[in-house]
């Protein structure tokens, strides 16, 4: 820039500067080639004048770039809201539009029907209801980790039992499940760990292949619970993002019954319990390993604990 100053031209650069204690300040470096004499005070009072007026500037531009950000944020979280509430209506009429449609007929036409209709009917309520019961249950998880605050009850968890009895009650008949590996006791939420294994597998139900391992190793002080199936897999770039709520890597308005927070909420309980949950693929298999420390001592009675939910 170039400002004139008593008749003659001087050049000159005004740069913005932070100083330690935080405050915005504007350094101003001026020259003249040939300059033979001092500054004078009118000289420098309007240097002055130049240096305030762009520090006025300045700090005027940052509050309005904040004031921009904080709009944008604000319209991002209502269109995250709304995005939800359509969500979850959805996801709850559909597996409501089943039980009610099965129960009305059986209440106005149980006579039409053999046992056998009757059985799978009311075996179509059940798992309708189930899949309520868990959208429910993440839901409330989601909003009690969002709330700051989430109870976790540790205790001695035996894995293989809880295993079988989580895949008996998800396993689909279009998906063969095995599973594999020794029994180990960790320390852990039974009913956090049985919803985490829960979400896995239905995971691997709705977006896997049709073979689903469900195998529990061993490795130091933790106990890892390694959910594969020999599906397709997620694309690189959506490994860590599938993690984040209300996210997933596949089309939700083909698969019934997901809100995108089950991975979410399955890592931030995993973390809570002391452990973890990742994802990669191995010789062309999904694995999703949760880990869990092992209980190597008996556990001293304790009240249920409340922490502190930290966003992953």
């Amino acid at each position: 820039m170039r400002i004139a100053l008593g008749g003659s031209a001087v050049t000159g650069m005004i740069a913005p500067i932070r100083h330690g204690g935080g405050s915005i300040g504007v350094l101003v470096v001026t020259g003249r080639t040939g300059l033979t004499k001092r500054f004078s005070a009118a000289d420098l009072d309007l240097l002055d004048t130049i240096a305030n007026h762009a520090s006025l500037t300045l700090e005027r531009a940052l509050v309005i770039e904040q004031l921009q950000n904080e709009i944008a944020e604000k319209q991002l979280l209502i269109r995250s809201k709304d995005q939800l509430i359509a969500a979850v209506s959805h996801e709850l009429r559909t597996p409501l539009t089943g039980v009610l449609g099965f129960a009305e007929m059986l209440r106005d036409s149980r006579h039409d029907f053999s046992d056998e209709d009757e059985d799978s009917m009311l075996k179509s309520i059940a798992d309708e209801a189930a899949d309520l019961s868990n959208l429910v249950e993440d839901l409330l998880t989601a909003a009690r980790t969002q709330m700051g605050s989430l109870t976790i009850v540790p205790g001695s968890v035996p894995l293989r039992p809880l295993i079988s009895r989580v895949v008996e009650t998800t396993a689909g008949s279009a998906h063969h499940i095995v599973v594999t590996g020794p029994d180990a006791t960790v320390i852990a939420d039974d009913g956090r760990v049985r919803q985490i294994l829960r979400n896995l597998i239905t995971n691997a139900q709705r977006y896997g292949g049709h073979q689903i391992h469900v195998a529990c190793q061993i490795d130091g002080a933790d106990a890892h619970i390694r959910v594969s199936d020999n599906g397709d897999g997620i694309p690189e770039s959506d490994q860590e993002r599938i993690f984040a709520p209300y996210e997933s890597a596949h089309d939700p308005g083909t698969q019934p019954g997901s809100l995108g927070l089950g991975l979410t909420i399955s890592r931030s309980l995993a973390r809570l319990m002391d452990g973890d949950l990742s994802y990669y693929r191995i010789d062309g298999w999904t694995v999703f390993d949760f880990r869990l420390p092992l209980q190597t001592e008996p556990l001293p009675a304790e009240q249920p604990a409340t922490v502190e939910f930290q966003p992953v």
